[in-house]
């Protein structure tokens, strides 16, 4: 029997691109495949646009009230059909290609059963008309917790994770004040305790416009985008309140190392001997890029 997949899809305010993601789910080459939607409060004709794909695609619609992105995912994990296999994350103004979900669900097959699973991959930059202008970049270093700490490289629109990874979440997830953005605790909780496979194709046009929540920057813009957040105050507190948070849900299922390991890069009250160990010997806490791993390094290593 083919796995069942959900799709979760939160919608806010979406009619200019909703149309042009909807037909791409219902063009997915994927047998058992489900939509449940989330309309975060939307104003325009973002709900009429959804109707009119009943006849199209499996839909379920739940209208809330605005929490914004991080609380609106979580409510659609919460919500989400515990006897589906897979939950595929959605974002309301990309494409998808046709092969996406089938895709996702052949490389966790392939993983060992019975452990929490989270696939990621790459995304076709274009922007707002769908003209492709790049291809997101590859990781070159492990999709791991030490990664996790400080940099989020599954992007929500890709991600797809299992049944297990779901259930590891759902009595933990934490107010989302207290985390940077839904898809990095997804990575954060699932590289720590179960495994993340990254996809080197990109099968999803990654749409580019004005109101995107998070962007994307391509060449210097990028770099000193990257760097900016590094060096803004307010970021680096979101960094440490999302470690300390996740080391308190989950501190009854990590080991002793990854304890010490967030307590001493984290908490102020460490000594600058085991940060600087942590952080310079061991290699312990990086990023994908080398110049972000020094610079995140040396901030954490002074407490900024």
């Amino acid at each position: 029997m083919t796995a069942a997949v959900e799709i979760l899809l939160s919608t806010y305010n979406g009619g200019a691109y909703l149309e042009e993601l909807l037909i791409s789910l219902a063009r997915q080459d994927y047998p058992n495949l489900k939509v449940t939607i989330r309309d975060d409060g939307s104003t325009d004709n973002t709900l009429e646009i959804i109707s009119a794909f009943n006849d199209r695609l499996t839909l379920r619609v739940i209208q809330g009230a605005n929490l914004g992105p991080c609380g609106s995912f979580f409510e659609l994990i919460r919500n989400a059909d515990p006897d589906a296999d897979f939950y595929a994350f959605c974002d309301q103004d990309d494409v998808w290609l046709p092969g996406k979900i089938s895709r996702a669900v052949a490389f966790l097959a392939n993983e060992t059963a019975g452990q929490p699973l989270m696939y990621c991959g790459r995304q076709l930059i274009t922007d707002k008309a769908l003209n492709v202008r790049c291809r997101s970049d590859m990781p070159t270093r492990p999709a791991q917790l030490g990664n996790a700490l400080v940099e989020n490289i599954a992007t929500g629109c890709t991600v797809v994770i299992n049944r297990h990874a779901r259930n590891l979440l759902l009595d933990r997830l934490p107010a989302p004040e207290n985390i940077v953005m839904h898809d990095w605790w997804l990575y954060l909780v699932v590289s720590a305790l179960g495994k993340v496979v990254f996809d080197s194709e990109a099968l999803i046009l990654y749409r580019q416009h004005g109101s995107n929540s998070i962007g994307f920057h391509n060449g210097l813009a990028r770099w000193r985008a990257r760097l900016q957040r590094l060096l803004f105050e307010n970021s680096r507190r979101k960094l440490k309140k999302q470690a300390l948070c996740f080391l308190t849900a989950y501190d009854d299922l990590l080991n002793d190392a990854t304890k010490k390991l967030i307590t001493h890069v984290f908490d102020n009250g460490s000594s600058l001997m085991s940060k600087i160990k942590i952080l310079f010997l061991d290699g312990s806490i990086y990023r994908q890029c080398s110049r972000d791993s020094f610079y995140i390094r040396l901030l954490l290593m002074t407490g900024k």
